[in-house]
Order: structure tokens, then C-alpha cells, then sequence
């Protein structure tokens, strides 16, 4: 009580309930209170002091984002039939699923000076494979 007094206090008078004025009368009497206490709501000010905040999703979170990913996978693959084979690209327009809260995050690469200007070299050196026409007028 005298750890988590304050986050008790305002649950309680969250629930129209003056824990110094009210504790021991009729309106609060002592296993009353046990009884609040002991069913308080997880997302209560003590249950978050005691525990910890509540996960970032709960089941119907989870659920209804496995709902979204079946229903845009399956929508990329009716187009896929519909379109036929050359219609949509293997792995390439797959949609991703929803990211989850408890999924780790993806890595990212980091990418230095000299390997951007190798990269852009390479892009370079491609666009130059073909050497312009002398003989031909394009202006």
C-alpha cells in the first residue's frame, strides 16, 4: 500500500471512491476494498505499476491483422489467375504482411562512402555499355 498508495488512489477515485475519506465506513469497508483490489482491470494504474504496461496488442489486434494479410494475399493471387501466369511477378508484388509490435525490427544496412560510389559506378558503366550513334541526329 505504501508502494503503489498514489496509483491506488486514483483508481479508486477513477471509480467515484475517496479512499481516505471512505475507507472504513459503510461505502468502503476493508473487504471491500480487498475485492477491488484483487479485480482490479489490467489496464488499471496500479496493474500497470505492479506489471508493467499491458502488450502493445492484444488477441483482437492480432486476429484481425491475420484477417488483412489472408484477404491481400488472396487478392494477389486471384490477380495472379485472373492476369495469368505473366500477370503477376513471383515474390515481387507478394504483399507483406502486417508488421506485428513483437516482431523484430528489420535490419537495416548501412551503406558507406565507397560502397555508394562502387554502386554508382556500376550503374554508370551500364548506362555507357552502349556508345552513342556518331552518324545519327537526334536534335
Amino acid at each position: 500500500m505504501r508502494e503503489h498508495g498514489e496509483a491506488l488512489e486514483v483508481d479508486l477515485l477513477r471509480m467515484g471512491i475517496d479512499l481516505p475519506r471512505d475507507l472504513g465506513t459503510e461505502r468502503l469497508s476493508f473487504r471491500r476494498l480487498e475485492l477491488l483490489l484483487r479485480h482490479l482491470p489490467a489496464d488499471s494504474v496500479t496493474a500497470r505499476r505492479l506489471h508493467g504496461p499491458p502488450p502493445a496488442w492484444g488477441a483482437v489486434e492480432h486476429l484481425l491483422a491475420s484477417v488483412i494479410d489472408v484477404l491481400q494475399v488472396q487478392g494477389w493471387a486471384t490477380r495472379g489467375a485472373v492476369l495469368g501466369a505473366g500477370g503477376v511477378r513471383q515474390n515481387e508484388d507478394r504483399p507483406k504482411p502486417i508488421r506485428r509490435p513483437d516482431d523484430p525490427k528489420p535490419e537495416r544496412r548501412v551503406v558507406g562512402v565507397r560502397d555508394l560510389a562502387k554502386m554508382m559506378s556500376k550503374g554508370k558503366r551500364r548506362r555507357r555499355s552502349t556508345p552513342p550513334n556518331p552518324g545519327r541526329n537526334d536534335g
